[in-house]
């Protein structure tokens, strides 16, 4: 009888450990953001792609502009993606992260000639 019940934890426990490998609920990807701008990246906002709000930055400190790798980990599921900087928001929307890593790389450009001059930053998101 003590055989039989053991026997049947074994069985249920490794049903159970199949159906959790294979659950996207656990899985934890990584949004590695690299800034080339020379300008700090103030903030950076992950909302679930149904989410109305923004809530709270995931940095409590800033991300330099000298393209140091910055990595987050992230929870299964469709993400819409915010980076702030002293000058302009860049936004993604409907980021999956179900099945890779992704790469938000971010470098500026001069545009424009004299007094008239500007910095555009340029985003580039690649999924790894």
């Amino acid at each position: 009888m003590a055989k039989s019940k053991m026997m049947s934890l074994v069985v249920l426990a490794g049903l159970t450990a199949g159906l959790l490998v294979g659950c996207p609920l656990l899985l934890k990807f990584v949004l590695t953001v690299e800034n080339y701008t020379g300008e700090d990246i103030t903030a950076l906002y992950l909302r679930p792609g149904n989410s109305a709000s923004w809530g709270t930055s995931v940095i409590t400190d800033p991300i330099a502009g000298d393209g140091a790798p910055y990595a987050v980990q992230i929870d299964y599921g469709m993400y819409d993606l915010k980076a702030v900087f002293t000058t302009p928001s860049i936004v993604r929307f409907n980021v999956p992260f179900t099945d890779s890593d992704w790469r938000w790389i971010f470098s500026a450009i001069e545009v424009g000639e004299g007094e008239y001059t500007t910095v555009q930053v340029i985003d580039t998101l690649v999924a790894e």
